[in-house]
């Protein structure tokens, strides 16, 4: 729990957000705007705040692009 509790902190993760994480790489036979989709999908589902962790060895505008398409609040 300690653990648990400097990371959050680390990553300014509030304790009652549920973390969903990502991690793989975009494009090629790799999904691209479909993860995002599904994150856009269940945050605007969920009766709880959501933090998205994107993992990836994917440029960060390529990453930041997809972001920005999906229209995420």
């Amino acid at each position: 729990d300690e653990a648990r509790q400097r990371i959050r902190a680390a990553l300014a993760i509030p304790e009652d957000h549920w973390v969903v994480v990502y991690l793989g790489k975009f494009g090629g036979i790799y999904l691209e705007q479909e993860v995002f989709d599904f994150f856009h999908l269940l945050q605007s589902q969920a009766s709880f705040p959501i933090q998205f962790i994107v993992i990836t060895p994917t440029e960060h505008e390529t990453v930041r692009k997809l972001i920005q398409a999906t229209a995420f609040d």
